[in-house]
């Protein structure tokens, strides 16, 4: 019976081993095919992926080379520009306070005047008393006329200072007191007092 068997089948093997070969060889061939194929696309893709990335990339560090270099030139342009204003803001504080100033000290003078020909000098505690008054009222009005300006972001009136005023009384009632009194010496005297007061109030806006 098996030999039967073999003889039947042998006459078949050749053509269905020939026709399995020339399928799955056609096969084998459109499969490495389309691996190939499908590689090739792969590895494109990749290297396209990997340009444009790199392109992007390079883009980018030239934009922000670009931003960097524009972003110099603006501080540079701001603080040239920043620097014409603190000069100028910096000029006019310094006309606008010396002018309050210069104008106290004429009304310190008409007032240190009038008070020595109306009072009893004599008492002198109270003479400096009410010229002690009226430097302390003249330096509040300059500070209500400093209220509207600032300086470096604070109230041109926190340049100025206090002691201005006991030294104003101190001049005057020196001055009137003194044997040589005159209205020219009076005047010549507060004009050095204001004087110093000038300069340290030009000193501290520069701090």
């Amino acid at each position: 019976m098996q030999t039967i068997m073999i003889l039947n089948i042998e006459p078949q093997n050749p053509i269905e081993v020939a026709k399995g070969i020339s399928e799955y060889g056609l096969m084998a061939i459109m499969c490495g095919f389309y691996l190939s194929i499908t590689i090739i696309m792969l590895i494109w893709i990749f290297r396209r992926f990997t340009k444009m990335t790199d392109d992007t990339i390079t883009k980018q560090e030239t934009i922000l080379k670009d931003i960097s270099s524009t972003q110099t030139s603006i501080v540079s342009i701001l603080n040239h520009m920043n620097e014409g204003i603190r000069d100028k803001t910096h000029q006019q504080s310094k006309l606008y306070g010396q002018a309050c100033i210069e104008n106290t000290k004429y009304k310190i003078l008409y007032e240190a005047e009038r008070i020595k020909q109306e009072n009893n000098l004599s008492n002198k505690t109270l003479v400096e008393k009410k010229i002690y008054t009226v430097a302390l009222n003249l330096y509040n009005e300059r500070g209500t006329l400093f209220d509207g300006f600032n300086y470096k972001g604070k109230p041109l009136m926190e340049y100025t200072s206090t002691e201005w005023v006991k030294k104003v009384t101190e001049t005057i009632i020196d001055c009137i007191y003194a044997e040589d009194y005159s209205s020219r010496k009076l005047y010549r005297d507060l004009n050095i007092t204001y004087n110093e007061i000038l300069n340290e109030f030009f000193k501290n806006l520069t701090k």
